[in-house]
């Protein structure tokens, strides 16, 4: 569909749950995401599984200030916009 094409999306929380299929739907549409995640290993397998030219990660706390600001500014870097953010990140338990 590309409804997304050449849009740059960080998504906090994207490397798992919510986030992760938020982050695939993305790219499916023509995205660039940046995934953000606490977890260096999901974060790692989710850029793989997107792949390295659609997708960038972060690990980070989302509820850490600075890490927000990081993601964008790795977003910029990488793809040279942000369109969007997307906060998913917290858990269920």
């Amino acid at each position: 569909m590309n409804r997304l094409k050449g849009r740059t999306i960080v998504v906090m929380g994207g490397s798992a749950g919510l986030g992760g299929s938020a982050a695939v739907a993305f790219v499916k549409e023509g995205a660039r995401v940046v995934v953000v995640g606490r977890n260096a290993e999901n974060v790692d397998q989710t850029v793989a599984r997107l792949g390295e030219e659609q997708a960038a990660g972060i690990i980070g706390d989302a509820r850490a200030p600075k890490t927000a600001e990081i993601a964008v500014k790795k977003a910029v870097q990488t793809f040279g916009t942000l369109d969007g953010l997307y906060h998913v990140a917290g858990g269920s338990g």
